[in-house]
């Protein structure tokens, strides 16, 4: 393997208990690094390959997104989560896939030509399909399937490790996207992320659709709500933020007036969006960019979740000794003195996908 740090920061991300989808934009951020690619994209399927759940990089303008199961020529995810082959199902695409509707009107616009994909499966069956894309005219090779062959059984620890504690406690990223709103509801403007958040806040039920395609939805409007209630002399409202957790996390709402330009310009509000993933993500991605050796970074992640000093030296089988030694050269590489510098340093927001 020739990237050893890239495998060695996914096989962190996916041994840290936390539930698939709140770890899959990481991982699929983290596969770039291991395998040159241009967006990536993880879709859960049930039992019978039925399309559950996607999770891709790069947001579909909403035309596209609506039409594009109806274009002749899409990838039959449900056939290759039944019966496709561990890895490279799609390396070897027939050449009337870029001559099809799919291609001209999914494919292009996102630089998309060649792609990687890998079905992970686990005693349970199929749990989804990953797809590595690339815009370049260099196809994946056999050595890159080889790679990524190698990362699945890291890969089905996201569905197979126990729960841990650690998933409870979340972190910003910088994951952020704004929407701009009348003081009825009516959504203006959203910046380019925005919208993706907003539909990944909507999963799983735990926040309500909109009423309308430019609408808000209505925990959104009862945040307008007490924003404008706090203009009210003698009001009492809550402050205006807005918590909603579901698999993929957390997302934190905030509501602030924007100032008008020029007499009689119409009031309008500012939403910002701010997705929050498990702590423990946070801290392998911080890890990531560090100086620390491998075994250094074990050592760290299982004192920032909260392992105590007896955990971590029976688990990674090595003395009191070494574990002293591995957490004196922690603190000299990162300039800190103390466990809580640790938390701090390793917990600064980080890019997010």
């Amino acid at each position: 393997m020739k990237n050893t740090k890239a495998l060695a920061h996914i096989r962190q991300l996916c041994g840290l208990g936390v539930e698939s989808h709140a770890v899959m934009p990481a991982l699929m951020h983290a596969l770039h690094d291991l395998i040159p690619s241009s967006n990536n994209l993880f879709v859960w399927t049930d039992a019978e390959g039925k399309v559950v759940e996607r999770y891709c990089e790069v947001h579909l303008p909403a035309v596209i997104e609506a039409t594009r199961q109806d274009l002749p020529g899409k990838t039959d995810v449900p056939a290759l989560a039944r019966s496709g082959a561990a890895v490279g199902n799609l390396r070897q695409r027939p050449s009337s896939f870029y001559r099809s509707p799919y291609y001209a009107e999914v494919y292009r616009p996102m630089r998309t030509r060649h792609s990687l994909d890998a079905v992970v499966r686990t005693a349970r069956g199929t749990e989804g399909v990953l797809i590595l894309h690339r815009d370049s005219d260099t196809a994946f090779s056999d050595e890159e399937a080889g790679e990524l062959a190698a990362v699945l059984p890291y890969i089905r620890q996201l569905w197979t490790k126990p729960p841990s504690p650690a998933s409870e406690v979340f972190n910003d990223t910088e994951g952020h996207g704004t929407l701009v709103c009348d003081s009825d509801g009516h959504i203006r403007h959203g910046s380019r992320n925005a919208a993706q958040l907003l539909a990944m806040a909507q999963r799983q039920g735990a926040m309500s659709c909109s009423g309308g395609s430019n609408q808000l939805p209505p925990e959104l409007m009862g945040l307008l709500q007490r924003l404008l209630t706090l203009d009210t002399p003698g009001a009492h409202a809550g402050p205006p933020v807005l918590y909603v957790n579901n698999r993929w996390g957390r997302f934190v709402f905030r509501v602030s007036w924007l100032e008008g330009v020029g007499h009689g310009a119409t009031p309008l509000v500012a939403i910002g969006i701010t997705r929050q993933e498990p702590l423990a993500v946070s801290v392998v991605r911080g890890l990531q960019s560090s100086p620390l050796s491998p075994k250094q970074r074990d050592v760290a992640l299982m004192l920032v979740t909260g392992r105590s000093a007896e955990d971590i030296v029976r688990e990674l089988s090595i003395s009191v000794t070494t574990y002293k030694d591995h957490l004196r050269k922690i603190y000299e590489k990162l300039g800190i003195s103390k466990r809580v510098d640790l938390i701090h340093h390793l917990t600064q927001p980080t890019p997010a996908p």
